[in-house]
């Protein structure tokens, strides 16, 4: 039975979980139901078990808080609880609470405290966060685990650089989907998934669209695993991905890509700091260029009639 701690108000950004919880969490993520009840390796395992500060970094969407989750479950402390604080998620009021408050996770004992969101936090806010956490020994009295992505381009953060150093972390690195390889071994997986969810037969991955699967960078890891296996899905239901499907769902997620994360350039890039109907027209013509000309494909892949990716292309002429 999970002990509660009485009193302990609500914020945005901090959620404290029963292991019932976290596992229908954990299996209810992509990684999860990817990756199943995968073991955490034994050297991080048994740094947890010993009290060591864990930090998982690795790119975005790696599996990092869900790997944590596993550790969790797989641990000896499940029957106490485990808080997610979610850094990048609190307002002022709930930063005053993880600091100040006598109910804060950071002054309870016992607990599992996993910490992410770090890239968002400034440097006056970090030290004193990591401070809080040193001077009141945080790491001997609940088991501390922190994850954090790389930055764009790779390496590690200066927050997560910081906070692995002062809390004297034992470091372990989420390993990518672009470096297990076997993309689409995962994808269907995830097709398995969503087929036993809605009733039907599992849709198949054609050689082509397997080879197109494993060869793509996969930036975005899981979290890009289950867009693409949700619209594979969407596209053929309980038939067969071909190549020209799994590029056409590939090419959304680099317009996608492009359109949210990238950086401008003069060329081909999206500059989002744009009037809508302008970045509308360059996602419209992305798509069209990637489907090589198709616009019946491509209106299918925007959502829209081919009416209005009619009209938004004809703006362009004007």
């Amino acid at each position: 039975m999970v002990r509660e701690v009485r009193g302990a108000a609500a914020h945005a950004g901090i959620e404290w979980l029963n292991a019932d919880e976290v596992e229908a969490r954990y299996e209810s993520s992509a990684y999860g139901i990817v990756e199943g009840a995968a073991s955490v390796a034994a050297p991080v395992a048994e740094s947890y078990a010993r009290g060591v500060p864990l930090m998982f970094e690795g790119e975005l969407g790696a599996g990092q808080v869900e790997i944590a989750k596993r550790l969790y479950l797989d641990g000896p402390f499940a029957d106490q609880p485990f808080v997610s604080v979610a850094l990048d998620e609190l307002t002022e009021r709930g930063w005053r609470h993880v600091l100040k408050s006598a109910e804060s996770p950071l002054f309870q004992t016992g607990l599992t405290l996993c910490i992410e969101g770090w890239n968002a936090v400034g440097p006056q806010r970090l030290r004193e966060l990591v401070s809080t956490m040193t001077d009141t020994a945080l790491a001997t009295r609940c088991h501390v685990v922190l994850t954090a992505n790389d930055m764009p381009g790779g390496g590690e953060s200066d927050q997560a650089a910081f906070v692995t150093e002062r809390l004297a972390c034992a470091v372990s690195v989420a390993p990518a989907i672009a470096e297990q390889g076997a993309a689409s071994t995962k994808a269907a997986r995830y097709l398995e998934y969503l087929a036993d969810a809605f009733g039907t037969a599992a849709p198949t991955l054609s050689a082509a669209a397997t080879k197109t699967l494993d060869a793509y960078r996969w930036p975005r890891n899981y979290l890009q695993l289950r867009e693409v296996s949700e619209r594979l899905y969407i596209l053929v239901g309980a038939g067969t991905v071909d190549r020209a499907v799994a590029e056409e769902v590939l090419a959304q997620e680099d317009v996608i890509k492009t359109a949210t994360f990238g950086a401008p350039t003069l060329e081909s890039d999206l500059y989002i700091l744009r009037p809508l109907a302008d970045t509308e027209r360059d996602i419209a013509h992305l798509v069209v260029d990637h489907l090589h000309g198709n616009r019946t494909r491509a209106a299918e892949v925007l959502g829209i009639s081919r009416t209005t990716l009619w009209r938004l292309l004809k703006d362009d002429d004007r």
